[in-house]
């Protein structure tokens, strides 16, 4: 017995504890939205496991309503350096420090191809225009976001070409013998490339280069849409220099300024040249001839007068031209400057100081720019500068931050090895409906999937609210100053200013006919099944219409003379009318009007009354609660509380089991059979509300769409959330340091590195246990660890080996034999640095062999030798 009262304390307070957790995680993850929005949605969903009901629903409305993190690519074993959407959108290539490009599906964070070959740092990766190649770029070791991982000596100088379907490499283009600064794709399928080493190529299909020479280093080159005009700009240069692509010995300078650090761009038609440099002065050339068309420079008022003429010069040092020719994008110290192509018009400004101007940078409207500081982004209205919208997610710096070809989604990658999809509206993984919002006047049916809209003709169209796609359209005359669609989505009706009658619509064929009510038509409304219309026709007079007959009933008139806040049962028999002033409702019956009874127990005005599935009668009113009544008998059901005292109105779900209480611009929900709160309406979202014929989603607005908002937020969360806690995150909400540790050792065995298995390979090394070293080596394997980092450490740990046997065992051999092959390997990968061969304790036995010379002979080796 006792034993059984233990148990039974021990499992109430287990319980206790999880539910006050659950409480303290819903807390966490509202507070915690604005600096991460996607661990406040791993968080809440935790929170609602442990503690189901308002406060965690709350907090799981919230998070997916600014949740923006869709996927994330965990594989990298160094920084990430680039990344970028194919044309077509539908995959992602990324580039690494660990040597490797990879291919990712953005849907699901699945790797697709691992490309590995290069020997050094990749620092670009470009997708050609038809999606099915793969140019990628090798990075300059001396850059920082480099030289962290990559071993001394160790270069890159070839591009590569691959096959994005099978992740075959096509083509390495070998020539240059410098650094690259830079390689891009050119019409034709071909590939432009610049380097260290004062060369401009420009690869062919068959791998061989036409040479553009330059008498400096090249850290900028591009090439004309129409491939017929190269340009670079050579460092230590004030002009550039411009080629025929025929002409590669005949090189033609850009002459006119007078800093370093030229910057230039192609017309989109390939007739000009715009030429800059920090200077402030913009140069449009003429291709053909150079003769200056246009001489440019960006004045702003002084700045101790502010409002006087402008006679600043601002520096620049970028310029872009959009696609379309039409425009053109200068960067300054100030911000970006969007003008027309010739410079007579500055279309926006925006203040830009923290970001670059690029291509990818921008979206393809060239409304928004991103930005990107520490481990967030930001993107940015470029007419008026506001931010847009924060991208936080990162745990470490930004690399790198681009918009996908249609500007829906964006993709980041930095210094904590991961790369991230994002959408660029909060809540789009929530079901979207937002077409109608560019529309002037549009309605929409209850769940927001349809918009009827005039069409250019006049007419009345239907479209689908996600796409924008015609369904059907039929005409029509006249202004329009309502539609209301029935909450069976099979009739609307439509009000015209001053009409006496209204137009009936059916959904699939359109207008179908008029009810002539004679009056005018302050108010209509219709039973919760769409079966029956209540339309109000002045004096304090009202009729209830059949919708599947289309004829108007009898004019009655009952006190009070209002019926704005009345409703219909499904079935037409009565209808309920509130009596504010007595703070009752009064049901009648439709047939004779006779009063059947009222529903008394209010305590403040009645505001609004609605009917259930089942004819149960709902009433709120200025007492902070929603009633349930019987009504036939008047009789009090139940009740639910509503947080303040305020007006609100009653929406009924199609099936019945939930309503909405709307103020008009919030709204909170309740389970129809019990009253329960069960949330409200998140701050982001405003009403009015209404809910999907399944009702499994609530219908609300948000910054002028519509969404659908999950009914059961747990399971749509559990749904969508792109990922789990990152130690980090969790080191956020664990009770303890041990809690932390252990959530981060098995966070790694679920992902695990091949990094994190060669740095304890490395310390078993300091430590001498060279057998511990190569069993992490084996497993940095498994886990197919690019670079040369994994055969040094395997040479080093034989050589350990070899060093603790006699000469003359054959183990002693193998382990040499083994050595070699390693380091062989490392040197194939890019290995260069004699200086740790010449100097490791660790590998005197090799130093001791005949083959060491010939080995050290190849490390010492460049790249393109």
């Amino acid at each position: 017995m006792r034993t059984d009262e233990a148990r039974r304390a021990r499992q109430e307070s287990q319980a206790s504890l999880r539910l006050a957790q659950g409480q303290r995680m819903a807390a966490y993850s509202i507070n915690l939205l604005s600096e991460n929005p996607t661990a406040a949605l791993l968080i809440a969903t935790e929170a609602a496991r442990r503690a189901p009901g308002t406060a965690s629903t709350n907090a799981l409305w919230t998070a997916l309503c600014e949740l923006l993190e869709r996927s994330r690519f965990l594989g990298h074993e160094h920084n990430v350096t680039d990344g970028e959407f194919s044309p077509d959108g539908l995959r992602v290539a990324t580039s690494g420090a660990d040597f490797t490009a990879r291919i990712w599906d953005p849907a699901t964070g699945v790797e697709l191809q691992r490309l590995e070959g290069h020997r050094s740092s990749v620092d670009r990766v470009a997708w050609s225009p038809d999606g099915t190649r793969l140019l990628t770029v090798p990075g300059d070791p001396a850059l920082e976001r480099h030289a962290a991982f990559q071993p001394k000596g160790s270069i890159d100088v070839a591009p590569r070409i691959w096959d994005t379907a099978t992740g075959q490499c096509l083509r390495v283009l070998n020539g240059h013998t410098g650094v690259l600064h830079g390689a891009s794709w050119a019409p034709g399928g071909r590939v432009l490339s610049w380097s260290a080493d004062a060369t401009v190529r420009l690869w062919g299909a068959d791998g061989d280069a036409t040479v553009f020479r330059t008498p400096w280093p090249v850290y900028e080159a591009a090439i004309s849409a129409d491939g017929r005009w190269v340009a670079a700009v050579p460092m230590f240069e004030t002009a550039g220099l411009l080629w025929r692509v025929e002409s590669p010995s005949e090189p033609r300078p850009l002459e006119g300024h007078t800093r370093e650090g030229v910057r230039f761009d192609f017309a989109a038609d390939s007739r000009s040249i715009l030429t800059l440099c920090r200077a402030g002065r913009v140069l449009r050339r003429d291709l053909e001839t150079l003769a200056i068309l246009q001489d440019f420079r960006i004045l702003r008022p002084a700045v101790d007068n502010p409002g006087g003429p402008p006679d600043r010069q601002i520096l620049v040092y970028k310029a872009i031209h959009h696609p379309d020719g039409k425009r053109v994008a200068l960067q300054s110290d100030l911000g970006i400057h969007v003008l027309t192509s010739d410079f007579s018009k500055e279309l926006s400004f925006c203040e830009f100081p923290e970001g670059r101007l690029t291509h990818r940078n921008l979206d393809r409207d060239w409304t928004r720019g991103l930005i990107w500081i520490g481990p967030g982004a930001v993107a940015r209205d470029l007419a008026t500068g506001k931010d847009l919208v924060r991208f936080r997610g990162h745990e470490y710096n930004l690399e790198f931050a681009c918009f996908s070809p249609d500007g829906r989604r964006m993709i980041s990658g930095g210094r904590d090895r991961a790369a991230i999809v994002w959408d660029t509206a909060p809540g789009a993984c929530l079901p979207t409906f937002g077409w109608g919002a560019t529309q002037k006047q549009v309605f929409t049916n209850l769940d927001g999937t349809i918009a009827l809209v005039r069409g250019p003709d006049g007419g009345l169209e239907k479209r689908d609210n996600a796409t924008g796609k015609l369904l059907a359209s039929w005409p029509f005359e006249g202004p329009i100053s309502s539609i209301r669609v029935s909450g069976n989505d099979r009739h609307f009706i439509l009000n015209s200013p001053g009409a006496q009658e209204l137009l009936v619509g059916d959904m699939d064929k359109g207008p179908i006919g008029n009810i002539s009510l004679n009056g005018l038509l302050p108010w209509t409304q219709f039973s919760r099944n769409g079966e029956w219309l209540l339309a109000a026709i002045g004096g304090g007079e009202a009729r209830i219409v059949e919708m599947a007959t289309l004829k108007p009933g009898p004019i009655f008139k009952t006190p009070p003379v209002t019926y704005d806040f009345a409703a219909i049962s499904d079935d037409g028999s009565v209808f309920a009318m509130i009596d504010a002033a007595t703070a009752t409702v009064a049901v009648y019956d439709s047939a004779d009007q006779h009063l059947v009874c009222r529903a008394t127990g209010h305590t403040g005005w009645t505001i609004s009354t609605a009917f259930g599935a089942d004819g149960t009668l709902y009433s709120t009113a200025m007492d902070a609660s929603v009633r349930a009544w019987n009504p036939r008998t008047g009789e009090f059901l139940r009740t639910g509380r509503w947080p303040l005292i305020q007006e609100t109105f009653i929406v009924m779900g199609r099936r019945g089991d939930v309503l909405a209480l709307d103020t008009g611009y919030t709204a909170r929900f309740y389970d129809a059979h019990t009253l329960d709160d069960i949330g409200a309406l998140p701050k982001s979202c405003s009403s009015p509300v209404s809910f999907t014929p399944d009702e499994r989603f609530a219908v609300v607005r948000r910054a002028g769409v519509i969404l659908h908002l999950p009914m059961d937020a747990l399971r749509f969360a559990e749904s969508v959330a792109p990922r789990e806690m990152t130690p980090l995150e969790q080191r956020g909400l664990a009770d303890s340091r041990a809690e932390a540790d252990e959530y981060a050792a098995a966070y790694a065995k679920r992902h695990p590195r091949a990094s994190t298995s060669l740095q304890r390979g490395n310390r078993a090394l300091q430590a001498g246990n060279w057998a511990l070293a190569l069993e992490h080596a084996a497993e940095a394997r498994r886990l197919r660890s690019p670079g040369p980092e994994l055969p040094v450490l395997s040479a080093r740990a034989l050589g350990l080996q070899a060093a603790g046997l006699k000469e003359d065992e054959q183990a002693r051999v193998a382990a040499l034999d083994a050595a070699f092959e390693a380091l062989s390997e490392a040197i194939d990968r890019g290995y260069r640095d004699v200086e740790t061969l010449e100097s490791d304790s660790a590998l005197a036995p090799l130093r001791q062999d005949s083959r060491w010379a010939a080995l050290l002979s190849r490390a010492k080796r460049l790249p393109w030798e």
